[in-house]
């Protein structure tokens, strides 16, 4: 079910400092339909489609997996943890990781995966 409370407060905070404007050109999204999602305005949820982009370009850490759930698609966001890293990226992680911010950590998480993902794909991986 698409929690559009939910779905803008996490849009708010991906859009971060940037007007709607520059948000939208910025991931290639309307910025009428940002506007319009933002003040809770539509009752259907973007498409999957769209809120990757909106995900792309994304501030303050927001994961497409926490827009996806607000949304409806998934049952609940993915939270990536440290024993979801392969081994062979965990021994790279720079010193000083582990002190990082949670947000912080995510967001590093969220790259790590979106790579994995991206590069799958290309291999013709199954995901």
């Amino acid at each position: 079910m698409f929690d559009k409370e939910r779905f803008a407060e996490l849009l708010e905070k991906a859009k971060g400092n940037r007007s709607i404007r520059q948000y939208g050109q910025h991931c290639g999204v309307d910025a009428g339909y940002i506007s319009r999602l933002l003040r809770r305005l539509l009752d259907q949820p973007p498409s999957a489609d769209v809120i990757r982009r909106l995900a792309s370009r994304a501030y303050a850490g927001v994961t497409v997996e926490e827009l996806l759930a607000a949304a409806g698609y998934l049952d609940e966001p993915r939270q990536p943890s440290e024993p979801d890293l392969p081994q062979t990226v965990a021994p790279y992680l720079p010193e000083g990781f582990h002190e990082l911010p949670e947000e912080a950590k995510k967001e590093v998480y969220a790259i790590i995966d979106y790579v994995m993902q991206k590069y799958k794909k290309k291999d013709g991986g199954d995901s």
